[in-house]
């Protein structure tokens, strides 16, 4: 049976680490958006967690193995971990996998508790926790989440965490855009498009049965700045106007939450997701 987009999100939440001597439960549940290198302190931090792996200055005298694909620490033999370098920057950038975050968070507790921190460097005024870590420097952003719902899902999707929220009506994603509120359905994506911060998609987790008139009620599931990350809530969709059947879209078409009304330009569902 297919995850749900909520059992997908609940991965994120409560993800274990083998670490030296236990095992613990780690959340990544904070919005991150934007490529770490530009960023100020995620930055030295992110640069100084690279030079530790890669064994360079200062950390040149350390005995563990790290060749940018297999992690080995010497010390705990059964911490051995495939983490491609470009998985690991994914995690600081808002584009991991729940699995790449578990591993992620291995190589980082082994260097929180192995590493001669430069803390004043890093802008720590005291070590931090595994949870600290990933809540000050991990995270989701909208695409991110959604897109990786679908790459772990539905692997033979043309849909990853580097989808660009405009191009969700591609063609070459087969998606179907919805005409009416009676053909929302479960895994359908909600998208805005636009410029700047006004880009967001969100999945649609469950549609409630019985849902009639002008509204349907929905569990909406996303990572959104506005709500600090992961999240999910049950939410009503109203059709504002009718959808536009050329892809271009000039006016929204759904506002979610009529309270609190923002807007989507469309919904769409995938024919490997149905």
């Amino acid at each position: 049976m297919t995850e749900s987009a909520f059992g997908y999100m609940l991965r994120y939440l409560s993800i274990p680490v083998r670490t030296i001597g236990t095992t613990r439960v780690v959340a990544v549940r904070k919005y991150k958006s934007g490529d770490v290198w530009n960023t100020n302190y995620p930055k030295l931090v992110y640069a100084d967690l690279r030079r530790f792996l890669k064994k360079e200055p200062p950390y040149a005298h350390h005995d563990h193995g790290y060749t940018g694909e297999w992690f080995s620490a010497r010390d705990h033999p059964s911490q051995v971990i495939y983490m491609p370098e470009g998985r690991l920057h994914n995690c600081f950038n808002g584009k991991g996998t729940a699995e790449a975050f578990g591993k992620a968070l291995q190589l980082i507790d082994y260097y929180l508790m192995k590493a001669d921190l430069p803390l004043k460097t890093l802008g720590w005024s005291r070590a931090v926790t595994l949870q600290e870590f990933a809540d000050y420097y991990l995270g989701l952003d909208c695409n991110g989440f959604v897109g990786s719902y679908f790459a772990a899902s539905f692997p033979g999707s043309t849909i990853g965490p580097d989808t660009h929220c405009n191009d969700y009506d591609n063609a070459a994603h087969l998606g179907v855009k919805r005409m009416k509120l009676s053909e929302i359905r479960a895994r359908d994506v909600l998208v805005r498009e636009g410029a700047g911060g006004t880009r967001h998609v969100a999945l649609i987790d469950s549609v409630t049965l019985g849902s009639s008139g002008d509204t349907v009620s929905i569990l909406l599931v996303q990572s959104a700045s506005s709500e600090g990350g992961l999240c999910a809530a049950n939410k009503q969709l109203k059709w504002l106007k009718a959808p536009a059947v050329k892809k271009a879209e000039t006016q929204s078409v759904i506002s979610v939450d009529v309270l609190s009304g923002y807007e989507f330009n469309y919904a769409i569902g995938f024919p490997f997701a149905a």
